[in-house]
């Protein structure tokens, strides 16, 4: 659970922290934030900014939610064009699905 708070301290506006930061935000002490963030760095989900003492989330939490849609496409609603279930949430990447004002159809001929 606790690395989870470790997680959730990150935020938009907040997206580098310190051990420090990280442990005032999720409510938990220095030295287990520290092994928290160590283990969350040696899985991948944070990755520790060259040259200084923060740290950043990296992509890795995005596969976690990916799974999800994919695995449970009628709980998501998407953008006109992506709605055909799982197989095609296999074929299309995420940037397909979250693509703003673009339609599916609008997408560049990435054949010339």
């Amino acid at each position: 659970m606790h690395g989870f708070r470790v997680l959730h301290t990150f935020t938009a506006s907040e997206c580098a922290l310190t051990v420090g930061q990280i442990a005032n935000r999720a409510d938990i002490d220095s030295c287990t934030a520290f092994h928290l963030v160590q283990t969350l760095v040696m899985l991948g989900y944070i990755e520790r900014i060259p040259h200084s003492k923060q740290f950043r989330l990296t992509l890795k939490p995005l596969e976690l939610g990916f799974h999800a849609i994919v695995q449970n496409p009628e709980s998501f609603n998407f953008r006109g064009g992506i709605d055909n279930g799982p197989r095609d949430l296999n074929r299309c990447s995420l940037s397909e699905l979250f693509e703003n004002d673009r339609s599916h159809t609008e997408r560049p001929d990435r054949t010339k």
